[in-house]
């Protein structure tokens, strides 16, 4: 009987570290990611506030590789605005299918007399913390910018 509840022991002990590295390496992930992105908008913002500085000054702004040509001609600005006329559109379109598509799943739910209903709460794990840091700093190793895994 003791070895049979020290096996269980073991495997609820295995199965609680190995979700605690796999939760570590997504927070990791997700915290590189989100470095990632708050570096690029900062990037993104000194080039902006370059930009503006040189326009201030009367000087055309041009970081290598950027071309004159970003999609609009110099008096093509009403093409612009149309473009941004169109986005508008298209938005409302989406959400409008998006309510339809919702409401006749509602309705076929009804005609069909399913009745849905919440799932049952899953019980908190029990996180493991060696192997959640273990899993956080495994997380740093992986390449977000790799094509394929081979």
């Amino acid at each position: 009987m003791r070895e049979m509840l020290s096996t269980r022991k073991q495997v609820v002990e295995t199965k609680t570290a190995r979700l605690s590295y796999a939760l570590g390496i997504v927070n990791g992930l997700e915290r590189d990611v989100k470095e990632g992105k708050r570096r690029e908008e900062e990037r993104r913002r000194e080039e902006l506030r370059r930009a503006q500085n040189a326009s201030k000054k009367d000087k055309p702004y041009h970081q290598d590789g950027d071309s004159d040509n970003d999609g609009c001609d110099e008096e093509g600005i009403a093409h612009c605005q149309t473009t941004k006329k169109t986005d508008e559109i298209c938005n409302s379109v989406i959400t409008n299918e998006e309510a339809n598509s919702n409401a006749i799943a509602s309705d076929v739910l009804k005609s069909e007399k399913i009745k849905v209903r919440s799932s049952r709460k899953l019980k908190t794990i029990a996180l493991n913390r060696n192997a959640y840091d273990k899993g956080v700093i495994d997380s740093k190793e992986i390449d977000l910018n790799q094509q394929a895994i081979k």
